[in-house]
This record gives structure tokens, sequence and C-alpha cells, in this order.
């Protein structure tokens, strides 16, 4: 083929080929939107809390008030006592002092000698006992340092809790008030008497005041506690006088007594105890006694001869008895609980009289007669 002719229809191809390509139409097509930036949020600046303060530490002896360190009140506990001899089953209140007014916890150190309850001390055994108070204090209190005391358990009835007679001199066939040595008694020098021996425990008192302001005495030897008469006119005052009475029949000998003087003696009529009660006589006076609680207790009693001859002091005189007992009538005779049974009657009762010391048989039951009650140690 000619040479020319291969060369034209080769242009005339490519002509071709670009006319086709070039005889399409082109689609329009709109440009692509460029999209709105979404606003970044501006975040919310969160509020700097406010710094809670830290509380002053305080060391164990103080307290905190009002972010201050304040120290603590120190307390103390006093007048801690027990008898030297207590019986055993024989129960005593017990009582102390406390600085900061605040309630106590006693505990027996040695329980199988003694028990606490409450308040409330009793022998178990005989041996030494051993009792401890404490106060542990509050949130502003420090606790009391705690306090020990001792007492010796006894057999109820042996001398061991047997008073002293308060008698410290001696007498010749005329003279009392002797010292007691060789020089003033000569021939009756070491017969015996009280003043020599000098037997039984010192007399040991204490004066109780319970919660409610009443009080009354305790016997450090014998572990009883004792009503203290007043001098106000009300139910225990020093001035009042009562019949013997005790309705049971296993206690009173077989007379129950009188309810009042005034049902013996018709003609009087005055009363012998004020209006403190519409019959005067010991059972109601015991009575209305326990009643009121006194000095914290209701366990109140009249006390046997043995218990009332017990606090005759003949180192005192008219009366017979320790300067403790405030508010004792000069030559007063005082009830006991104990009938007198003679002649197959019992028409009297046993009563001590506190102005010579003695023990007197002879008190007819509808007799005006003093009392001074007793609780524990029966």
């Amino acid at each position: 083929m000619d040479k020319c002719l291969i060369q034209a229809v080769l242009i005339s191809s490519l002509f071709i080929l670009t006319g086709c390509g070039g005889g399409e139409e082109k689609e329009s097509s709109s440009p692509t939107p460029t999209p709105t930036p979404t606003p970044t949020p501006t975040p919310t600046p969160t509020p700097t809390p406010t710094p809670t303060p830290t509380p002053t530490p305080c060391n164990e002896n103080q307290y905190l008030d009002e972010n201050d360190c304040k120290n603590k009140k120190e307390q103390t506990l006093s007048d801690f006592v027990l008898p030297k001899y207590l019986g055993v089953q024989q129960s005593i209140g017990l009582s102390v002092k406390s600085s900061a007014n605040l309630t106590v916890t006693y505990l027996s150190k040695t329980p199988t000698i003694c028990s606490v309850s409450g308040e409330v001390l009793k022998g178990l055994a005989i041996g030494t006992c051993k009792v401890e108070v404490s106060q542990t204090g509050n949130t502003q209190t420090l606790a009391a340092p705690p306090v020990t005391a001792e007492t010796e358990i006894m057999q109820a009835g042996t001398k061991g809790i047997l008073a002293a007679t308060g008698i410290m001199t001696c007498s010749d066939t005329k003279k009392s008030g002797l010292l007691c040595n060789l020089d003033q008694l000569g021939s009756l020098y070491q017969l015996g008497q009280d003043g020599e021996i000098q037997y039984g425990k010192p007399m040991h008192y204490t004066l109780l005041i319970s919660k409610n302001a009443d009080q009354c005495i305790q016997d450090h030897v014998t572990g009883l506690i004792w009503e203290l008469k007043t001098k106000d006119g009300g139910l225990q005052d020093l001035g009042w006088r009562y019949s013997w009475y005790n309705p049971d029949m296993k206690k009173n000998g077989g007379f129950e007594g009188y309810q009042d003087n005034r049902d013996y003696d018709k003609k009087v009529t005055d009363s012998s105890c004020g209006d403190t009660l519409a019959k005067c006589n010991t059972k109601a006076y015991i009575d209305a006694l326990n009643a009121q609680n006194y000095c914290g207790y209701s366990d109140w009693r009249m006390p046997n001869v043995e218990e009332l001859s017990s606090i005759i002091d003949y180192g005192q005189d008219n009366p017979t008895i320790n300067p403790i007992f405030i508010n004792t009538s000069k030559a007063t005779t005082y009830w006991t609980s104990q009938p007198r049974f003679a002649f197959n009657k019992s028409e009297n009762a046993w009563n001590v009289h506190f102005y010579t010391g003695t023990v007197n048989e002879y008190g007819y039951k509808y007799s005006n007669r003093a009392i001074r009650a007793v609780r524990a140690g029966q």
C-alpha cells in the first residue's frame, strides 16, 4: 500500500476518534457546597470548691470547741471508806464524793469474798474484801483515778465486829475517871476494867448525805447505818414519842402492843408525834420512813438490843452517845424491836436509856418512847 495512503488513513482515524470524544455533551454539575463548621461549645468553667477546714487536732486530754482545743476538766473521787469489819451476808450502802458530780461505778476486786450490786456491798465469805470505785469521765471531763478500799469479812456475831465501849479511864471503890495504872488503882490494877483492856474496835462513824439531802450515819465497825434525828418538827423530829406496836405474832412475843398511847390512856388527847402520823407507834413510824425512801433506802427497821446498845459511848455524858448523833435528847429512852416475856405475859419490850447508857427491860408497850431506826446488818 502506498505510504501516502496509509498515512491518510491514520490521520483520518485519528480525526474520527477525536471527533467522537469531543462530540459528547458534558453534564453540568453544581459545585459541592462547603459545609458550615459546627461551632465548638465554650466549656462552662467548673467552680473551684471551697476547701473544708481541717479540724484542729486535739489530744486525748482535750476536746474541740468551735475549732479550738480546750483542756478537759480533771476530777477526783474522795471520802470512799468501808467499815473495818463486815459480817457474812451483811450488806451496806456505798458512797463516794465525785468532784465532777458524775455517776460512779463500784466493782468488787474480790468477787468470791464480797459482791457489789449497784451501790450495795454484801459480804459473801470470810476474807479481805476489796472494792474499787471509778468514773470514766465524759467528752469534757477526764476519767477519775480509781480509788480502792478494803474491809474484813467476818462471821456475823463474832467478837471481831464488837465496838469498844468508849471508856478510857478506870475506877476504884471511891473514885472514877482515874488513869488505868498501878499508881492510881493499886490492888485493883489489871483486874480487867474496860479502860484497861480497851477491848473491841474503836468507834468510827461517818455522816452520809444522800442525793435528796437526807443525812444518816454509818458505823464502820458494825456496818450498820443509823437514822439521824432532826429538829424541824417533821417526821424525824427528836421530840416525838411512840408506843410499841408489831402485829406480827412471830415477833411480838404474843402481844402486839398499842397503835397509840391514847388507845391505852383515854384521858390523853394530844398526839405524841404531832401531825406526822395518824397513830404514833413504832410500826407506823418505820413504814413512813421507808415510804419516803429516807437517805436513799427503803429497808429501815427497828434495831434489836445488841444493835442499839452498840452505839452507847460511855466516854460521853448525857447522852452517852457519839457527838455525831446530833439532835439526841438528853435522858431519852429508845425502843428496840425485841419484846420481853415475863410472868406469862409480853406486855413489855426492851429499850435502851441514853442517859445512863443502860438496857432497860421495863418498857410497857403502851409507853411513849423515842425511836432510832437502823438498816443493814440484820
